[in-house]
């Protein structure tokens, strides 16, 4: 075979190659925002932010201080910027997680978009395609995309401030064009905090070139309209600043757990081993001497430290990687450039794990809407209850005893003697019926309630589902051992 024919063969072959990342993602991405969106019940831990966004929608204050110290006990560690958006369409659905989850999924596209727009900056169309495949590929981005979580509205929001910053730095600046990046990173960080990765990388790339009074213009910009932001929250609802450091300023970090987590992404570390050694070469063989591949490089370390030190909390899942994938995908584009040969490679490694990733999600919503379609007959109306997910309360008119169960038990096992009070209300039948996860099956990092508090549910409490095996037990008060009446009941109208 000729030079010639022999390049066009290649050619070819990354032409297929990508087109068939394209359309394994595509399939992959639309059979899982079905199954999200007819999901009814929580997919991972979303019931806090259901219940945030449904107390908006009836215009009630979801940061209130005294939530975090009395029953019923709430806690929301989100900014509120997702739970604002999806508020009014609440009112329509009602309590559902449809209009959190299709914001994420609209966040996925914009994202996507965005990110192939930045990479063709200056990449070719088939490496910014691959990288669009890579990052979509990523576990933390396809399983967080399907979720009522802040994670990718918040990079969306990032992604165009990225997007409008390349369009800018090089060129004439003006305060009105700084202002628009900064109202963009500042609408990310309330959406949720890790993204200040982004406008932190902007700086240092700003200092790197030696654009001093930009950096500092930039970074004044984003801090004074944050802070602002901050103290007309804090002023509004008394409890903001309280409610979104009530968690990691108590909780305890570990760094055996950070390294755990990181090594739990598995074949995500591999490939970005892979694109961070690609992008070795390009750096060598760096034809242009372009400087602008540094803005990506701050922000996947940056990116890389503020997720893999948050990761080293309890309960903190690899959603917080998300922008160092995003930063890491931009680096393969411009690797690419130099080294298109490992394309294909690059999209073999991006294909291999989707059907584990389907088959993983139609178990669990498959697991889930079982559990819905079993419990929510059971529960009683117009009562306390406790319950993990929130979503069986609120779908029942029910009053749930405590909003994010996760953060408060992880907390109180610190000190025994915080959780007496819980363990009173359940002595006493405070609640009509308590719903948790099967404690004998969860996996550890799911079950995070002391052992005192399941020994009390028991001894007060009847497990009326001892047959059903999905994985989550439904009690309700023992008749024979004291007096029901304490079970509180809502007010009816």
């Amino acid at each position: 075979m000729s030079l010639p024919n022999l390049a066009k063969f290649v050619q070819q072959l990354q032409t297929s190659a990508v087109v068939l990342g394209i359309l394994a993602i595509a399939t992959l991405y639309s059979y899982s925002f079905y199954v999200a969106l007819m999901c009814p019940a929580s997919l991972s831990y979303e019931g806090h932010v259901l219940w945030a966004t449904y107390e908006l929608a009836h215009g009630h204050n979801i940061y209130a201080l005294s939530s975090l110290y009395q029953p019923p006990w709430s806690v929301v560690i989100y900014p509120p910027l997702l739970p604002a958006l999806a508020a009014p369409f609440m009112l329509i659905t009602g309590a559902s997680y449809l209009p959190l989850r299709a914001i994420s999924i609209i966040a996925t596209v914009t994202t996507v978009f965005f990110l192939y727009r930045i990479c063709r900056n200056n990449c070719s169309k088939l490496g910014s395609a691959t990288a669009v495949v890579f990052f979509l590929s990523m576990i933390p981005v396809w399983f967080t995309s399907l979720l009522a979580k802040p994670d990718l509205l918040a990079l969306s929001l990032g992604s165009i401030a990225i997007y409008k910053f390349i369009k800018i730095w090089d060129k004439t600046e003006n305060t009105l064009s700084f202002f628009t990046i900064a109202i963009l990173c500042t609408l990310s960080c309330l959406a949720k905090q890790p993204m200040a990765a982004i406008p932190l990388a902007m700086f240092f790339f700003l200092c790197n070139q030696k654009m001093y009074s930009s950096a500092l213009k930039l970074l004044g910009l984003w801090l004074s309209l944050l802070v602002a932001s901050i103290l007309a929250l804090q002023n509004t609802t008394g409890g903001f600043i309280q409610h979104l450091t009530f968690f990691l300023s108590q909780a305890p970090w570990y760094q055996e757990r950070a390294l755990v987590a990181l090594n739990s992404l598995g074949i995500d570390v591999v490939r970005s081993a892979v694109v961070l050694l690609l992008f070795g070469f390009y750096l060598l063989r760096q034809h242009n001497g372009t400087t602008f591949e540094r803005l990506p490089i701050f922000l996947f370390f940056i990116a890389l430290i503020i997720g893999g030190y948050s990761m080293g909390f309890p309960g903190i899942s690899s959603n917080h990687m998300i922008t160092a994938c995003f930063a890491i995908s931009w680096l393969l584009a411009l690797a690419l450039n130099v080294i298109p040969q490992a394309l294909v490679l690059v999209i073999l490694l991006s294909l291999w794990t989707m059907p584990y990733a389907a088959l993983f999600l139609h178990q669990v919503a498959s697991a889930k809407t079982s559990d819905y379609l079993q419990i929510i007959p059971l529960l009683p109306k117009h009562s306390f209850v406790l319950v993990e997910d929130l979503y069986y309360a609120l779908k029942t008119d029910n009053q749930p005893a405590m909003v994010d169960c996760f953060s408060f038990l992880t907390l109180w096992r610190q000190n025994p003697t915080l959780l007496e009070p819980l363990k009173n209300q359940v002595a006493k039948h405070a609640y009509a019926a308590i719903v948790i996860p099967d404690q004998k099956n969860s996996n550890l990092e799911c079950n995070f309630w002391p052992p005192s508090i399941i020994e009390q549910i028991h001894t007060t409490y009847t497990l009326i589902n001892p047959n059903y095996n999905n994985g989550t037990w439904v009690f309700y008060p023992k008749t024979n051992s004291a007096d029901t009446s304490n079970c509180r009941k809502l007010p009816t109208n």
